[in-house]
């Protein structure tokens, strides 16, 4: 079944993620015979009920947007009723929860030993040390500038701009240079030859461009690191999980974290611990054997 997309999807991103969305909303509805535009409440709380059980939270409510935004801009009515909103709830709360496997101290050294040091490896070794350590996306270290970038002899200070504000990110010198984000980000500088404002760029072997890494290169780029080196974990995510299971083990309290990784209250900390299975502190882990 051929979707149209919504014209008021401008953002790229949103046009692909809508794409994606309508075409598994065209599949239902090719399914079970039911009109997909214009569609009905019915129609929508029959996807709300025979959701597939691979099916997340999120995945169900990016579906529902796209489609309430594809008939609005279509000029219909928006298919959803005043009582939807309170369906769309009950219906999250029955989705699947992913299974979500942290990258651990002992996976991140793995990783890290995996990537051979050309101006591409330190690239990537940065990104995936600021991922873990400080709990960066994708989209924020791909706006970095050189000028954000503060070394001292204690550390490094990043400004960041993430979550609409910028924000200053400060990490500590640790003992081994090898998994240290102030260290890498210092073997990385040297490479840059140039006087380029943008950081993290598009290499080449042998060789980086004055380009920008985009968002979707910076997401494939830890993807495939991650894959190079056998790890079975779910690369982003997964660092920035394994950070707050490696503060908690060792003793860490959630303001600590909270404070780290920049979450804007400790609550958020104590959900994803839960998640996390670290109700219980891992006692031998905090001996860092």
């Amino acid at each position: 079944m051929s979707i149209l997309l919504p014209s008021a999807a401008t953002g790229s991103k949103t046009r692909i993620n809508d794409a994606t969305n309508l075409r598994s909303w065209g599949r239902f509805c090719q399914e079970r015979a039911l009109p997909a535009l214009p569609t009905t409440p019915a129609a929508l709380r029959a996807y709300l009920s025979d959701m597939p059980p691979h099916v997340t939270a999120a995945t169900l409510r990016h579906v529902v947007a796209s489609v309430r935004r594809w008939h609005l801009d279509a000029g219909l009515a928006d298919p959803a009723d005043e009582n939807f909103a309170q369906d769309l709830y009950h219906a999250q709360k029955r989705c699947r929860v992913p299974e979500l496997r942290a990258c651990r101290s002992h996976d991140l050294a793995k990783l890290v030993d995996s990537i051979s040091e050309t101006p591409g490896g330190l690239r990537d070794i940065v990104i995936i040390l600021l991922t873990y350590t400080g709990r960066m996306s994708s989209s924020a270290f791909t706006l970095l500038n050189r000028s954000d970038v503060h070394i001292g002899p204690s550390g490094m200070r990043l400004t960041v701009f993430q979550r609409r504000r910028s924000t200053v990110l400060t990490f500590r010198r640790y003992q081994d240079a090898r998994y240290c984000v102030v260290a890498a980000m210092e073997r990385y500088l040297r490479v840059l030859n140039d006087d380029h404002p943008a950081l993290v760029r598009v290499c080449s072997p042998g060789h980086i461009s004055r380009r920008r890494l985009s968002l979707r290169r910076a997401m494939n780029a830890i993807r495939y690191r991650v894959k190079r080196s056998g790890l079975p974990i779910n690369a982003a995510t997964a660092l920035r999980a394994g950070m707050v299971v490696t503060a908690t083990n060792r003793g860490a309290d959630d303001y600590a974290i909270m404070r780290q990784h920049g979450y804007a209250h400790t609550r958020t900390v104590r959900k994803l611990q839960a998640r996390l299975g670290l109700n219980h502190i891992d006692v031998v882990d905090r001996l860092g054997m």
